[in-house]
């Protein structure tokens, strides 16, 4: 009865008298709720409880707005008898994925006789009546990622374009900061920056991505992304742009370490750095690319795929391979899907400038738009640094 006083006192709908004699009346506007609350005050801390918690949850899902379509999501929770991830039933995904994009900080949920809590922050699921606690993973469907923010608006029906970034950009001052740093002992000028937009290559490698991720969901130890770089020629760009880093469609290169597509931690470490990738012009062209090295090991030149890991299944072998295991500076992928080109550098040794005025002869190529800035004279001819990328369409 202490927990109906107080349900009777908290809510402003209900009133009450009280006599001389002590006796309590009721407004009998109110007697079907009350006799609701008498047959359940038992049940308080039960599964009453958790239906007013769920409800009071569910209640604030109005003022949110759904950011994206519930169907192209999966939900996965980690299944200790299988050693594996195993996805929930289609009802309870949608439950989750509706609660994670109301931006609420956890749902609860029902699976047979348990009551089950998945949390946000901590991507758990806890079982509250053992207390037992599982990761939990998020997943989208094939082909269904996100695109990345910094994108340029894409028309309809367009699946490849590359737009020249105005140097005035953040993005533009971000990468070119980052690269200067990055070269150490030489000085250089960054010419010209492209942004890269290929949906079905981007989609393969956030695919491949995704799998790994779930193949590393206890190994803190494990850094299975990078930001790398790879040396190429101007020559190169059509086939990097339209089909990422085919090892059977590039030129002959060094492969002491096997043979995959090759990826440097410092952009000066290129191992086509030597015999150039460096035009007839003096501009030498390096692409910054998101990388999934996963776990790895020394490589050597007979190696066609990535050797199997030790004490492990037949199939399982490492991510990559590299030139120094202890502290690699090199490395060597053989999933074509594992590497995206996010941006081709464009750039000049100054020492190798000195007396030629910047980007004086340098050619056009067919079909793309040049951003050419000369950053001492600031020709008449040049457009303004303030200008918006410039986008051409494959």
């Amino acid at each position: 009865m202490s927990n109906l006083f107080a349900l009777l006192f908290l809510n402003p709908h209900w009133y009450m008298t009280i006599n001389k004699q002590w006796k309590i009346t009721v407004n009998l506007l109110f007697l079907n709720l009350l006799h609701e609350v008498s047959n359940g005050a038992e049940m308080m801390g039960g599964q009453t409880q958790k239906g007013v918690r769920q409800d009071a949850a569910y209640s604030s899902e109005e003022t949110h707005t759904i950011t994206g379509r519930i169907e192209d999501v999966s939900w996965f929770y980690y299944n200790e008898d299988d050693n594996d991830f195993e996805e929930y039933d289609s009802s309870i995904v949608r439950k989750i994925e509706h609660a994670y994009q109301t931006k609420r900080d956890d749902v609860i949920f029902e699976i047979g006789k348990h009551t089950h809590c998945v949390c946000f922050k901590t991507m758990d699921e806890t079982d509250r009546y053992d207390g037992r606690k599982v990761p939990v993973r998020r997943e989208y469907m094939e082909g269904a990622f996100p695109l990345p923010v910094d994108w340029e608006k894409m028309e309809k029906g367009k699946e490849v374009i590359y737009a020249n970034l105005a140097d005035s950009s953040e993005t533009f001052k971000k990468i070119e900061e980052d690269f200067q740093r990055q070269m150490v002992s030489k000085t250089v000028e960054v010419l010209e920056i492209v942004g890269i937009q290929n949906i079905a290559l981007y989609n393969k490698y956030m695919s491949c991505k995704q799998k790994m991720e779930r193949n590393y969901v206890h190994r803190r130890d494990v850094i299975y992304e990078r930001k790398l770089f790879h040396a190429s020629s101007e020559q190169d760009f059509s086939k990097v742009i339209k089909h990422g880093f085919n090892r059977k469609l590039e030129p002959k290169r060094d492969v002491s370490y096997g043979n995959g597509c090759y990826f440097t931690v410092k952009p000066h470490a290129s191992p086509n750095a030597k015999s150039s990738p460096v035009d007839s012009d003096v501009t030498q062209h390096v692409y910054q690319c998101m990388v999934l090295t996963g776990e790895y090991t020394e490589g050597s030149a007979d190696m066609i795929v990535p050797p199997n890991k030790p004490m492990s299944r037949p199939t399982t072998c490492y991510d990559s391979v590299v030139d120094n295991a202890q502290d690699p500076t090199l490395f060597v992928v053989f999933n074509e899907a594992a590497a995206y080109p996010s941006y081709l550098i464009k750039f000049k040794e100054l020492s190798q400038t000195q007396g030629k005025t910047p980007l004086e002869d340098e050619p056009h190529t067919q079909g793309e738009v040049k951003l050419h800035v000369d950053r001492q004279t600031q020709k008449q001819d040049v457009p303004s640094q303030h200008e918006p990328a410039s986008i051409q369409y494959i």
